[in-house]
């Protein structure tokens, strides 16, 4: 009865009642990251093509639904940013008001999901650089990703040290320029192993080939925001238990729930450089720190209306009321 809800591919863990496909609903967002911040800027419900043609079954045709695949969908997102992108970059703090947005280098994050070749050529047309994982059967001038580390043995590895919020990993990376096939510019792509004996290189690759392995690698761990923007939509402020059933109400929950976490996000990052702290305030920190400073003032008021002479069923009364 939940029009967002079918099957989909479940790439985290395998459900032996339905092979490796999950009841669930799904959708794509996109967040800007500045720095050691997060901020969730856009987002759109992802409908099955199957999903969109039973729901107009039962739709007047001026209310039919428009299937769109996610790379449709990633992009029209993009498309929107790059509209807003002067006013919003310019409007961000004076100090950015002498500078034009093409002083900016934009980079485009995204995983293997992501890689095809209409969406890097859509990136590089906005005039934004992209750095994205993917797949080892994509074909670097004429030989496939997965091919090339025994024949760059000529280079040395080179180790490159990413450091997380816990732990610190070392890897070992080497990279090789050139083109990807139907791809009309060079990028750089780097072979990442974690040790000598891993059968499975990770990959990586970027149109700005000025950019070298440590860079990327760091450049591209920025990406893991948003494993924990959806983390907090999801299990902290209920993105996914809406208790409605039709497709425009759904979309009316998930536009309350992130207008909720983009002001967590503003919140942490003015919490922050306020404070003037070398440790960025996590998003849970803020939602303690805002549950508190409610329930400070509900007491307050509270205690306003018990020094003013009100009776505890007055009080009862006003502290209950809507």
């Amino acid at each position: 009865a939940l029009e967002t809800v079918g099957f989909h591919f479940d790439h985290v863990r395998q459900r032996r009642q339905a092979g490796r496909f999950s009841n669930a609903s799904r959708y794509i967002s996109i967040s800007l990251a500045i720095g050691p911040f997060s901020f969730p800027i856009n987002w759109r419900i992802y409908l099955k093509q199957s999903q969109v043609k039973k729901l107009n079954t039962s739709r007047p045709k001026a209310q039919h639904l428009r299937f769109r695949p996610l790379h449709e969908l990633a992009k029209e997102m993009l498309a929107e940013i790059d509209l807003a992108w002067p006013h919003a970059a310019l409007a961000a703090q004076p100090a950015l008001s002498a500078k034009s947005p093409a002083d900016f280098t934009i980079y485009v994050l995204f995983d293997a999901w992501f890689g095809s070749r209409d969406f890097l050529l859509f990136i590089r047309n906005l005039n934004w650089h992209f750095i994205g994982a993917s797949r080892s059967n994509r074909n670097l001038s004429n030989r496939l990703l997965s091919s090339w580390w025994p024949h760059l043995a000529q280079q040395r590895s080179r180790k490159v040290t990413l450091r997380s919020a816990k732990t610190t990993s070392t890897y070992l990376t080497r990279f090789r320029v050139g083109r990807l096939a139907r791809i009309p510019f060079e990028v750089i792509v780097i072979f990442s192993k974690r040790n000598q004996q891993d059968d499975h290189p990770a990959y990586f690759i970027s149109s700005d080939t000025r950019l070298r392995a440590p860079t990327i690698l760091k450049f591209y761990a920025f990406r893991w925001n948003a494993e924990i923007d959806n983390w907090f939509l999801k299990e902290r402020l209920g993105l996914a238990d809406f208790r409605v059933r039709c497709f425009e109400a759904i979309q009316r929950w998930h536009t309350l729930v992130f207008i909720a976490y983009a002001f967590i996000a503003v919140r942490r990052a003015t919490l922050t450089l306020t404070t003037k702290s070398a440790i960025a305030t996590k998003p849970a920190d803020v939602i303690r720190e805002h549950q508190a400073q409610h329930a400070h003032a509900f007491v307050a008021y509270i205690a306003c209306l018990a020094r003013s002479g009100c009776s505890n069923d007055a009080i009862a009364t006003i502290a209950l009321s809507p």
